[in-house]
C-alpha cells in the first residue's frame, strides 16, 4: 500500500460568483458558469479517475458564494506529512484580504482529515506561490518581484515563516524569484518524473528563470511563446494533466520524456478567465521522503 493510499485530493467547484474574483495580471471578462460548471465537472471526473488508479480517493467540498475565488483550493491550506505520518495542515494569511476567510472555512471542511494544525502568524502566504518536487524534501516558493504593497499575496516575512516551519519538519524551501504573473505556479509546474526518472518542471521562460529549478537537477521543460499558461500541470500518480489548448508545450513535454499514454489534457478556457488554472484548484498532500520509503 502506498503512503499516499489513505490522502485524499480534495476540490471544489467554482460559485456562481466565480466571475466576481480578483483579477491582478488579465482584464477581466465576463465568464460563462454554463461552460466553467462543465469543464470543472470533466476536470475532477479526470482527477478522481486517476486518483482512483493511485488507491486514493478524490472528495468535492463546497464553494462559499461569499469567496468568488474559493475553488481555487490549492491557495488557503498547505497539506503535508513528514517522517511521523501524522496529516499536517498549515493555515495560511492570505495576502489578498478578500480572501483571507478561505482559510478557515477550507480546515473546517477537511479537519476531520487533519491530526496537526499549524497557524501562520507571521506574514503571509498563498500555496499558489508553493511548489513541491513529490518524492523529494524540496519545495520551491515563490517571491514575487516589483509589486505593489496591494499585490502582495506572499511576502518576505510569509516566506521566511513557511521556510522555518517546514525545516523543522526536514524539508528544504528554495526561493523562486518570478514576475508578471499572479502566483508562481501560473508559470511553473512541478509535473511529475519522465520515464527516465528525472523529476521535471514546466515553465514560462518569460516569468522565471530557468536555473533555479535547474540547479537541483530538475529537468525543465519550456512553454513556446504564446503558451504561458501551458506552465500549468497536475501530477497524479504515474500521470499527469496538462491544459488543452497548447500543442507546442504537449509536444515539448513528450519529447522531453513523457510517455503519450500518461500524460491527458483537460479543456480549462473558461476557468483561465478568472485567472485560474488547472494547479489552484487541486489541493493535494506533500510526503516527506523518509516516509515514502517507508510506506509498506
Amino acid at each position: 500500500m502506498s503512503a499516499y493510499s489513505h490522502s485524499p485530493i480534495f476540490m471544489a467547484p467554482p460559485p456562481f460568483s466565480a466571475g466576481d474574483g480578483l483579477r491582478t495580471y488579465i482584464e477581466r471578462e465576463a465568464v460563462s458558469m454554463k461552460t466553467l460548471l462543465p469543464q470543472w465537472t470533466a476536470f475532477r471526473q479526470l482527477v478522481g479517475s486517476l486518483s482512483e488508479k493511485a488507491g486514493r480517493e478524490t472528495i468535492s467540498l463546497t464553494s462559499p458564494e461569499e469567496f468568488p475565488d474559493g475553488f481555487c483550493r490549492q491557495d488557503p491550506l498547505w497539506r503535508f506529512r513528514c517522517s511521523d505520518d501524522v496529516p499536517t495542515t498549515v493555515h495560511f494569511r492570505m495576502g489578498a484580504n478578500a480572501r483571507r476567510g478561505e482559510s478557515a472555512s477550507f480546515s473546517e471542511q477537511i479537519s476531520s482529515y487533519s491530526s496537526r494544525l499549524i497557524e501562520q502568524d507571521q506574514g503571509y502566504c498563498e500555496g499558489g506561490d508553493v511548489i513541491p518536487i513529490f518524492g523529494t524534501n524540496l519545495i520551491f516558493i515563490g517571491e514575487r518581484q516589483n509589486i505593489s504593497d496591494e499585490e502582495v499575496r506572499t511576502d518576505a516575512a510569509g516566506i521566511e515563516w513557511f521556510t522555518d516551519v517546514m525545516r523543522e519538519f526536514g524539508f528544504l524551501v528554495q526561493r523562486v524569484p518570478f514576475h508578471h504573473v499572479l502566483h508562481l505556479t501560473t508559470c511553473a509546474s512541478y509535473l511529475g518524473k519522465a520515464d527516465d526518472g528525472m523529476h521535471c518542471v514546466g515553465l514560462n521562460p518569460a516569468s522565471v528563470k530557468p536555473r533555479v529549478f535547474q540547479n537541483f537537477r530538475i529537468r525543465v521543460i519550456e512553454t513556446p511563446e504564446g503558451e504561458g499558461w501551458a506552465a500549468n500541470g497536475v501530477p497524479i500518480g504515474e500521470h499527469t494533466i496538462l491544459q488543452k489548448g497548447y500543442p507546442k508545450f504537449y509536444q515539448a513535454v513528450l519529447d522531453a520524456g513523457f510517455s503519450r499514454e500518461r500524460l491527458h489534457l483537460v479543456d480549462l478556457k473558461e476557468a483561465e478567465k478568472t485567472e485560474t488554472s488547472a494547479t489552484c484548484m487541486v489541493n493535494d498532500e506533500t510526503l516527506h521522503p523518509g516516509l515514502t520509503k517507508t510506506a509498506a
